[in-house]
């Protein structure tokens, strides 16, 4: 047995070296999938009307997802996903820590998303809880023609199976402890290797002794017990007996999972090129649990020689056409030699793809921590796992392993790696646990395992919360002709309102503890600094880092009055300036999110117009988005005068000042904490919409001014209010308290005079 003490002091200073020569690089990362879904849990594929009608993920992707973070984004196989990719860290936490962040945001970006298509979005982990329609259509545009074929042919095979969204974590050794680890061998074992041929062996080892443990991995993970049947020609949630759903639905095809494959690096260099050229491997993923990678850029490199650039040397007759019999031919050829190529290139790290999501932030710590463990464990100590040789026996038992730890989690029985003999996980979880337990007390990461360590003990995993949870609620619930119990799409929608809370406070905290990762504090700074002032500019973000600045004095005595004030101060607060050469069009477009988000968070039915010059909002009670009476008004403002001061609310007697105040933020405050208070309060509910625009004060010219609004929502749904009331104040002299009731028609007639 390895002295933990002392190779922990090695691996420290590895990492220190490491990090000094590359900070970018680290030992452990996440790629983090989600499905978007609407509110009756089905994928959401595209987005927009007529020829502007695009895939949800090349949307996100390409406009929605912010600058700032569009590094960590990319699109995955169906238009409904998309897949977020942490910096690499050497701290175990990061990547867990910079993971959460990124779910924050993508649900941030939802949110404004959902309000711009008028209904909301849900970001969610696992297999999706409905029918889900899967073919090549469904492949987002915005992937290269290569990746599309590829994405295809993966979609003919395995068509929904492919919907589910999961986690990938990657792990690997600092390169200092490789080299040194090298340098120190007798020559004899150094003659005609270098160090890419030792990292090689590290992490084909590391592959094949991390399989066994897979069960392991799935047991503590599992977080996915719903799943979508049908019930008269409709889809239905159904709350099974399963822990892990989507690993259930996933495809590990048995002819990709093959014996000896992990066996050492000679093997997996002979049975992956075999694969490819008999056609079963025809791409970069070879589908196992736990399988050796290698350096992703390389790899892109060789993936960007595609069948166009062999149409174009064909078309221009640099080839002869006898060569290879059409373009079809060639491009088989070129596919075949691509994937040989990609298959020997050296390798860097082992990946992970067993784990789901909906962890609190503590335990995507504690299985980053575990994984990472393991791979020093394998690296440290050649006699473990000795018995492990990756035959078919071995690979039968782990499949089964898999299997059953999908189904019963943490209750599964296993036939125990080593020995083959029956051991409750549970039980071999304490004890892979207590072997660890040296090195991560010597690496100072026991506190991380807690998590991990409490479910050895008896405590449940996400999946057997989510099913208490459930059950707990259910009163009576019918079932399927199986006998499963059908969950009603608003409690899951419910489940998944505490989900957001719980990640509204850990991204916050997170961000808050981020200086704990020392000097990787800045890789998450690459997040937090813009994430921080986004979410400081928009009030109505669910995953805020920065709390709405205090209302000041505006406190009185009077509940209603109160919240009115405090909504007006924020609105005040905002600078949303029209009609003048300097127009803020960006605050005057978050004032319009801050309302459409306050109106939405309180229950009410919400559109957002932001793809114009100017936005507006239409909101409605449940069901009834248009309805006859209609509470129009306006959130822009003139210029301040004489400066930004006037943007800093105050109350005074019985006056609110600032800008705004009076024309007209405090009717709109009025009006917005009427509609919230009203829904909340349970149907029946009156027929009011509210409509908001963002260009009165320049005359609605515009798109979209209330001309706009109602000349595309008579198109669109043949909708004409039938009273408008406008509460913008009547009174002209300034001072009065109350203004009279005007009954108009109002307007703006523009006049050119032309004079002689």
């Amino acid at each position: 047995m390895p002295d933990w003490g002392r190779f922990a002091e090695k691996v420290r200073l590895a990492v220190e070296a490491a990090a000094a020569d590359r900070f970018d690089g680290g030992v452990c990362g996440l790629e983090v999938e989600f499905n978007i879904l609407d509110e009756r849990l089905a994928p959401v594929s595209l987005v927009g009307s007529g020829p502007a009608r695009r895939s949800l993920a090349d949307v996100l992707v390409e406009e929605r997802i912010p600058e700032w973070a569009q590094s960590r984004v990319q699109r995955e196989v169906f238009h409904w996903m998309v897949e977020f990719a942490t910096r690499p860290y050497y701290d175990v936490r990061g990547p867990a820590w910079e993971a959460t962040v990124l779910a924050g945001v993508l649900t941030d970006v939802l949110s404004e998303v959902g309000l711009a298509a008028g209904h909301r979005l849900l970001a969610l982990h696992g297999n999706i809880p409905h029918r889900v329609e899967a073919d090549r259509d469904g492949i987002p545009a915005g992937w290269s023609l290569a990746k599309r074929r590829y994405l295809a042919r993966c979609v003919e095979l395995f068509g929904a199976r492919l919907a589910t969204a999961g986690i990938h974590s990657n792990h690997s050794l600092p390169e200092p402890l490789l080299a040194w680890d090298f340098l120190h061998l007798p020559p004899a074992r150094r003659e005609g290797r270098g160090v890419a041929d030792f990292r090689n062996d590290a992490m084909i080892r590391a592959a094949r002794l991390l399989r066994p443990f897979c069960p392991l991995f799935v047991a503590v993970s599992a977080s996915t017990p719903l799943a979508a049947s049908e019930e008269g020609g409709r889809s239905v949630v159904v709350l099974t007996a399963n822990d892990s759903n989507r690993l259930l639905t996933f495809p590990n095809p048995p002819e990709l999972d093959v014996p000896g494959l992990y066996a050492s690096y000679p093997d997996y260099l002979r049975i992956s090129t075999d694969l490819v050229r008999r056609g079963v491997r025809f791409g970069a993923n070879n589908w196992t649990p736990v399988r050796a990678r290698s350096d992703v850029d390389p790899i892109n490199r060789i993936i960007r020689t595609t069948s166009e650039q062999l149409g174009e040397l064909y078309r221009r007759g640099i080839y002869a056409s006898d060569e290879h019999p059409d373009l079809a031919a060639a491009e088989q050829a070129l596919v075949v030699q691509n994937l040989c190529a990609l298959v020997d290139l050296p390798m860097t790290r082992v990946e992970v793809r067993t784990d789901e999501g909906g962890d609190t932030v503590e335990l995507a710590v504690a299985k980053t921590v575990l994984k990472q463990l393991l791979v020093l464990r394998i690296y440290a100590d050649p006699a473990f796992g000795a018995g492990f040789r990756y035959d078919a026996e071995d690979i039968g038992r782990a499949r089964r392993n898999e299997e059953a730890a999908a189904r019963r989690g943490l209750e599964a029985s296993l036939e125990h790696p080593w020995s083959g003999e029956t051991v409750a996980l549970r039980e071999w979880l304490g004890a892979v646990l207590d072997d660890l337990g040296p090195l991560a007390e010597a690496l100072g990461w026991s506190a991380y395992l807690e998590p991990v360590r409490a479910m050895a003990g008896g405590a449940s995993n996400p999946a057997q919360r989510l099913r208490v949870w459930l059950q707990q609620r259910l009163r009576g619930p019918r079932h399927t002709l199986l006998g499963e119990p059908v969950v009603p799409p608003g409690l899951v929608l419910e489940w998944l309102g505490e989900e957001r809370a719980r990640l509204a406070r850990e991204t916050a905290a997170v961000l808050a503890e981020r200086h704990g990762l020392g000097e990787e504090a800045g890789k998450l700074g690459e997040l937090a600094v813009p994430f921080e002032a986004w979410t400081r500019a928009n009030a109505a973000l669910p995953v805020r880092v920065a709390a709405p600045p205090p209302a000041g004095a505006l406190a009185v005595d009077d509940d209603a009055v109160a919240s009115v004030l405090r909504l007006a101060a924020e609105l005040i607060r905002i600078p949303s300036v029209t009609n003048c050469a300097e127009e803020r069009l960006d605050e005057v477009m978050r004032c319009a999110r801050f309302l459409a988000g306050t109106l939405r968070e309180a229950g009410l039915e919400v559109r957002l117009w932001d793809t114009g010059r100017y936005p507006a909002v239409v909101a409605g009670f449940p069901g009834a988005l248009l309805a006859p009476v209609v509470l129009s008004g306006h959130f822009d403002v003139v210029e301040p005068e004489p400066n930004d001061t006037q943007f800093e609310p105050r109350v005074e007697g019985d006056y609110l000042w600032g800008r705004g105040s009076a024309d007209m933020k405090t009717v709109v405050a009025s009006n917005v904490e009427w509609m919230c208070r009203r829904v909340r309060a349970g149907p029946p509910w009156p027929p009011v919409t509210q409509m908001l625009v963002g260009n009165e004060e320049t005359g609605e010219g515009e798109p979209f001014g209330t001309p706009h609004l109602l000349r595309d929502l008579a198109g669109a749904a043949g909708w004409r209010p039938g009273l408008m009331v406008v509460g913008e104040r009547t009174g002209e002299r300034g001072d009065e308290r109350l203004g009279q009731v005007c009954v108009a028609n109002r307007g703006v007639v523009r006049v050119r005079f032309v004079a002689h």
